[in-house]
C-alpha cells in the first residue's frame, strides 16, 4: 500500500490503532525502542518517527523525550 499511495496508507494508521492512548504510547515506545537499538535516532529517521508520532495522536515532545533505554549494538561486545 506504501508503494501504490503513500499519503493514503500513512492516514488510514489512526483509524488502525486502539482508542486508548496510553496503549497508543506503548505501542508508539515499541517501534522508537527498536529504531533506536542500533543507532541513535537522528536526521531522517527522525523526521520520520515525529510523522508516525503524529499519526498516533502523540505531540514532538512526547516522541523524543522518552530516550530509550536499550544499548546500542556493540558487534565487538562478548557475552560475560
Amino acid at each position: 500500500m506504501l508503494l501504490l499511495d503513500r499519503e493514503a496508507a500513512l492516514a488510514a494508521i489512526p483509524t488502525l490503532l486502539p482508542d486508548n492512548m496510553n496503549d497508543r504510547r506503548t505501542a508508539f515506545a515499541a517501534i522508537r525502542d527498536v529504531l533506536s537499538a542500533s543507532a541513535a535516532i537522528s536526521g531522517e529517521v527522525a523526521s520520520r518517527l515525529n510523522r508516525i508520532a503524529e499519526l498516533f495522536g502523540l505531540d514532538e515532545r512526547e516522541a523524543v523525550e522518552k530516550a530509550s533505554n536499550v544499548a546500542p549494538f556493540d558487534p565487538k561486545a562478548k557475552a560475560s
